[in-house]
């Protein structure tokens, strides 16, 4: 998903950047790609801890 910001405000100075504009002055005003990682196990609603066993018949 690309995304393109809006807004930018800092909590430590209070600086607070309101437009496209003002971001762009400061380069901080390009598109950004937001990409989302899932664990196969939550993906898949997979229950337990367990680690599977891939060691099959190596005996």
């Amino acid at each position: 998903m690309n995304v393109l910001p809006t807004h930018f405000q800092c909590f430590c100075c209070d600086l607070e950047l309101t437009n496209h504009s003002e971001l762009d002055v400061v380069e901080l005003g390009g598109q950004y790609k937001m990409e989302e990682i899932y664990d196969p196990r939550e993906y898949y609603e997979i229950e337990g801890d367990e680690e599977p066993d891939f060691d099959y018949g190596n005996d």
